[in-house]
């Protein structure tokens, strides 16, 4: 299946998953909880953003405000040293160049210490409402996982989607896939048997292909043990991740038996 065929059927499902659509919030407010959001849990980030605003809102707030207060309202957030640090070099940044505001230009954005693309993409979308392709973890494991890009890193995710991804689904994209990937096409233990895009997966079309290729391995198993030919070398083979080829699978097969080739393993 081509790419830009399989990204449709993807935004179908995730719109009928995910109706709602993304808002936009002050791009001052966007930018810092981006930030903070590094490394950190979306829960914890969200505890951080509404303790930190309940005090400093303002570009100005946070510069004037002393290095540890802000280090103690944020302190939830991984490396929150750095963080508060950066918080108001950007903030001083923003009164000197900007007049106070954050700018709406992705190159002046990612000129912002602390700043990468991810982070500017997000004040462009969820800030200024501008289309943006966001790539965070989620965008770029899913993204990879399901087969519509191969990629190393998020900004080459990013830039092989924006070659088959509508300009109006950008925002949509980073908002459903998020959502997705910590609800079902989770990092470790994908929930692959309730995914509604599993027959277009191609990590499910690898895992089928590795359960086939291990079931023909086992029945090979079955058939040399049954039949007493050579089982253990046989054994010997499969637990060092060999090739086992046709000539180690006698045609001779008892159906019948119930060998239990477990505990020959």
């Amino acid at each position: 299946m081509r790419k830009i065929e399989k990204v449709k059927i993807i935004l179908v499902f995730l719109h009928e998953r995910y109706k709602e659509r993304h808002g936009t919030q002050s791009p001052f407010r966007v930018l810092v909880s981006t930030v903070l959001s590094q490394r950190t849990r979306d829960e914890i980030t969200d505890i951080a953003t509404e303790r930190l605003f309940s005090l400093y809102d303002t570009p100005q707030k946070l510069v004037d405000a002393s290095l540890w207060k802000i280090e103690d309202r944020i302190k939830p957030v991984g490396f929150y040293h750095t963080k508060a640090k950066r918080l108001k070099e950007i903030s001083l940044i923003l009164i000197q160049r900007y007049n106070g505001n954050v700018p709406g230009d992705i190159d002046e954005l990612l000129s912002l210490p602390g700043v990468g693309r991810k982070t500017a993409n997000c004040v462009l979308v969820y800030g200024f409402g501008i289309p943006a392709l966001a790539v965070d973890t989620h965008v770029h494991r899913i993204s990879n996982r399901v087969g519509l890009v191969d990629t190393r890193n998020p900004h080459d995710t990013e830039v092989e989607l924006s070659k088959i991804v509508p300009i109006r689904e950008f925002g949509f994209l980073n908002t459903s896939m998020v959502r997705f990937g910590k609800e079902i096409c989770k990092p470790l233990y994908p929930l692959c048997k309730t995914c509604g895009i599993k027959n277009i997966c191609d990590r499910e079309n690898r895992q089928s292909g590795r359960r086939c290729s291990q079931m023909n391995k086992e029945i090979g198993l079955m058939r040399c043990c049954v039949n007493g030919l050579s089982g253990h070398r046989l054994v010997h083979r499969i637990r060092m991740g060999m090739r086992v080829t046709s000539r180690w699978r006698p045609s001779c097969v008892n159906h019948d038996s119930n060998y239990n080739l477990q505990s020959a393993i």
